[in-house]
């Protein structure tokens, strides 16, 4: 839910399908969900950027470490 109320308005599902995604790694992932976090002022706990980061991980990515 963090995800889908406060990310999804800019991050369409296209953002996460393009040939060369950003982060390359899950702890790549996690900093830019950290840092965008920070950035809007979301004041999330490690827990809620970890949840978010599992979400995407299991929703997009599929990293595996």
């Amino acid at each position: 839910m963090l995800y889908e109320n406060h990310c999804v308005v800019c991050h369409t599902p296209k953002v996460h399908s393009r040939p060369n995604p950003v982060p390359l790694t899950i702890d790549e992932l996690r900093q830019i969900v950290a840092n965008w976090a920070k950035e809007e002022n979301l004041h999330w706990s490690d827990e809620e950027v970890n949840d978010v980061v599992w979400y995407l991980n299991t929703t997009r990515y599929r990293y595996t470490k």
